[in-house]
């Protein structure tokens, strides 16, 4: 009887980890890269470490770098997959644009594609943004809204 216990316990514990190890998107892969970004733009446990204790400014200088290069790497890479999309808009008030925008855009977008849009300035009248393909539409109709 124990003997079937613990090769129930066994197989279960083998399925567990076949399927952990399966479900997670492959490299290359349009949701290994969000997946990825998400972890870069997040601080994470050496990220709070590194805030609570005192450390020289060079490794949290390194440390900032390296999480930088990681985001953009990721998001370079969703942008050659098409998954995020470059736009500049040309706007009368782009201070308040952006304030505008971002405010109506966490409201508009959902919180997965809020994540990977951003806005900054570009040039004196315009406003740049990045953001996921399929909500451009949304994005230049609420930047449209916050310029008049």
């Amino acid at each position: 009887m124990r003997k079937r216990l613990v090769i129930g316990a066994i197989a279960t514990v083998v399925i567990g980890v076949a399927a952990y190890v399966f479900s997670q998107p492959r490299k290359g892969t349009v949701e290994y890269h969000k997946q990825k970004y998400v972890e870069a733009v997040t601080l994470g446990a050496f990220g709070v470490w590194l805030k609570e204790h005192p450390v020289p400014d060079f490794v949290r200088n390194e440390y900032a770098g390296w999480k930088y290069r990681r985001m953009q790497f990721h998001q370079q890479s969703l942008v050659d997959a098409r998954y995020l999309t470059q736009t500049v808009f040309v706007v009368s008030n782009r201070v308040a644009v952006i304030a505008g925008a971002r405010l109506n855009l966490s409201s508009a977008l959902s919180e997965a594609d809020y994540r990977f849009t951003s806005l900054w300035d570009a040039t004196t009248n315009t406003v740049a943004v990045l953001g996921p393909t399929h909500c451009m539409q949304i994005i230049a109709q609420t930047i449209r809204d916050s310029d008049k």
